[in-house]
């Protein structure tokens, strides 16, 4: 799990989401912002749309933020960062996982 100042505050989340630049790709959606500090935030999203129970949702999330941890060192500093996942994510492998938020992150670029 990410430290809590790597989380972007939940205040600014539909704020992000409204005025963020997009990528999309078929199982998430990614919006970030530059936010002219030292380090990037990250906050990731599994809608109920999903699944209604938490009990299904929470271990893609988890995977997530591990991924986001292990690969930190290798984002740019400086960006507020929203992942949002889309149907048919949540029967995804953890290496699935992986490829598809590292992909997204090259694509914008903020992962070196």
């Amino acid at each position: 799990m990410l430290k809590k100042s790597r989380r972007v505050p939940a205040k600014l989340i539909s704020g992000l989401i409204k005025s963020g630049r997009r990528f999309f790709h078929p199982t998430a959606s990614l919006f970030f912002i530059e936010n002219n500090l030292d380090f990037s935030r990250f906050a990731v999203i599994v809608p109920v749309k999903l699944s209604k129970k938490s009990s299904k949702r929470n271990p893609l999330r988890r995977k997530t933020y591990e991924i986001i941890r292990k690969n930190y060192s290798d984002f740019k500093p400086g960006f507020d960062c929203i992942l949002i996942f889309r149907p048919g994510s949540l029967e995804f492998s953890s290496k699935q996982i992986q490829e598809t938020i590292l992909s997204l992150f090259v694509k914008t670029g903020i992962k070196l």
